[in-house]
């Protein structure tokens, strides 16, 4: 890629002339106040989408005093320097001006929360949102293998943002990593006397075949330690903010690791980059819920996503039965959770439930609409492949995580005598919360 330049601009109101120049990225400075952190996940989606759609942004630079500083755009830097290794260029496109110290620092200030302040068409953001879901999820076939998941994560997270628009939302709505699990230190010690605590091994500890297995070498869960659903419940939205109830359900990721109780059902309905480490070190985080005296956990659930090829989906549901059958191993009772996505195939509809055990105490699933264009198509179609797992288990109960609408269009459509409860999901729950407070910032 040539370097290119534009003609200058005439000065604005602070003498500060612009021009659009592509520069190396490895010639900008990071600005050291810069109080923008940018997680592994946004890196991601955004090397994907320049991937996918080349450049569409700039990163805003002063070069006064010789310096050519970054004041805006210091993702784009890194992924520039990313790509590099692949491309051969980290030639990025950067709008210089030149702007006091005091200016400079006004700048970094102002830029992200006076886009915040915009008051957005909602119907028309949902809208928008939509398509550009559909759009992402149709690119996740054409780009390369590491890019998928990335793709994947921003598609599903979209529809999240605009529920969130729409009720309003804080920073809680998106906790970093590093706000609810203590990555830098070790899991703590559970006492000796709890039970499980003898079967906290590693991953490499435990041979693939050491549990019995079904169908294509799928880990299969014990009868013995199949859990139930707690009743009454309601999600857990932090110390602060939940409302009294007999018990909860606690979505892994979404508050403090603090919180674990013993009367709370954990559950894994958030994104796959929040419950990876399940999957990495089981033992070091089993070793919370042993501590806490969680008993019960909605079995965990990596995903799987429509015309994903048969080996990924396989592994997708390999790792999920694995990690629920080691939760049971260490002593916590596991609701079976019932992912749909790609049942529509009969190849994958044959294996996919054969981890769980004929007529379960309970089972779980997780159904959410918001954002998308084709929301009601979308339920009915699930809804169907709902009816069809209900039929081939033969659960006693039905735990739905969806609004309220959503369970009452599932108890129309499966049998009476299955007994379902529904948990208002934890976003909807927080977006209600701050709408009733008056709080409407939109996140940067």
């Amino acid at each position: 890629m040539s370097k290119r330049r534009t003609t200058p601009q005439p000065s604005g109101p602070g003498g500060n002339g612009l021009r659009l120049e592509w520069l190396p990225a490895d010639q900008l400075s990071d600005h050291p106040n810069n109080w923008r952190s940018h997680p592994p996940r946004q890196v991601r989606g955004l090397r994907a989408s320049l991937e996918a759609n080349g450049w569409a942004g700039v990163v805003l630079v002063n070069e006064a005093g010789g310096q050519r500083r970054i004041i805006d755009g210091h993702a784009r830097k890194q992924v520039a320097l990313e790509m590099a290794r692949k491309t051969g260029s980290n030639l990025v496109p950067c709008l210089i001006g030149s702007w006091t110290p005091q200016q400079e620092r006004s700048l970094l200030t102002t830029l992200d929360p006076l886009t915040a302040e915009a008051e957005l068409d909602v119907a028309k953001l949902n809208e928008l949102l939509a398509a550009v879901e559909t759009d992402l999820q149709e690119a996740v076939g054409r780009v390369e293998q590491e890019n998928r998941q990335a793709l994947a994560t921003l598609a599903t997270e979209l529809g999240a943002f605009g529920e969130i628009v729409t009720n309003g939302a804080d920073s809680s709505f998106f906790p970093s990593p590093e706000s609810w699990l203590p990555e830098e230190k070790p899991a703590p010690e559970p006492p000796a006397t709890l039970p499980g605590v003898q079967a906290l091994r590693r991953k490499e500890e435990i041979a693939w075949d050491e549990w019995p297995t079904v169908g294509p070498d799928l880990p299969q869960l014990r009868a013995d330690m199949l859990g139930e659903i707690k009743e009454p419940v309601r999600c857990w939205l932090g110390e602060r903010d939940t409302e009294p109830c007999e018990h909860y359900l606690y979505v892994w990721g979404a508050t403090a690791v603090a919180d674990l109780r013993p009367n709370v059902t954990v559950a894994f309905y958030s994104t796959d980059d929040r419950h990876e480490c399940w999957w990495q070190e089981p033992h070091r985080y089993a070793a919370y819920l042993l501590s806490a005296g969680v008993t019960t956990a909605i079995g965990l659930d990596f995903s799987t996503w429509e015309n994903d090829p048969l080996p990924i989906d396989l592994h997708q549901t390999f790792k999920s039965a694995w990690v629920n059958r080691y939760l049971q191993e260490c002593g916590v009772r596991v609701v079976p959770s019932l992912s749909l996505g790609n049942t529509g195939r009969k190849e994958i509809a044959a294996y996919r439930y054969l981890p769980i055990p004929q007529k379960p105490p309970a089972v779980a699933c997780q159904l959410c609409t918001s954002g998308r264009q084709d929301a009601h198509t979308y339920l009915r179609r699930q809804t169907l492949r709902l009816a069809k797992a209900v039929d081939l288990l033969r659960p006693e109960s039905l735990l739905v995580y969806g609004v309220a609408e959503t369970v009452a269009f599932v108890r129309s459509k499966l049998p009476a005598t299955l007994h379902i409860v529904g948990v208002e999901p934890f976003m909807r729950a927080r977006g209600k919360l701050v709408k009733a407070r008056g709080k409407h910032p939109i996140p940067s």
